[in-house]
């Protein structure tokens, strides 16, 4: 076994509480935290991977359109170094995203995102939601 995997599914399933929790505080800068030197995530929302800043900036930009954001996870599956969450995400569409401008309207989103971790950092992650 891959000694970065040793003991991993509580290790992991922390890591996955501690992004999620981020997310739900609003706290950019938290969920930031968790992203290793040299991350890149993929969402279908974007044509091209975040890394970096660009993943910063995409954090923020979530939170700004949707300042009530909430997201609840539903299952959280660990397989070796990687955490599957399926999740529901609810919220306001107060601010300008993908283009859109706010329209005021309450949505609600489902979607799987798959963490990839390395010790207590997220190296990968790929998101997958209904942008219809």
């Amino acid at each position: 076994m891959d000694a970065t995997v040793t003991g991993a599914p509580e290790r992991l399933a922390r890591v996955a509480a501690g992004w999620l929790a981020a997310w739900n505080a609003h706290d950019a800068e938290g969920v930031a935290a968790l992203l290793a030197p040299g991350f890149e995530g993929i969402d279908i929302a974007f044509a091209a991977p975040q890394a970096g800043d660009q993943a910063r900036e995409a954090i923020g930009g979530y939170l700004r359109a949707f300042p009530d954001l909430a997201i609840v996870a539903e299952e959280t599956l660990v397989q070796g170094n990687r955490v599957v969450v399926t999740w529901t995400a609810r919220g306001t569409h107060r601010g300008p995203w993908l283009h859109i401008p706010p329209t005021g309207r309450a949505v609600a989103v489902r979607g799987v995102t798959v963490l990839t971790v390395a010790g207590d950092r997220v190296t990968h992650s790929l998101c997958v939601w209904d942008v219809a």
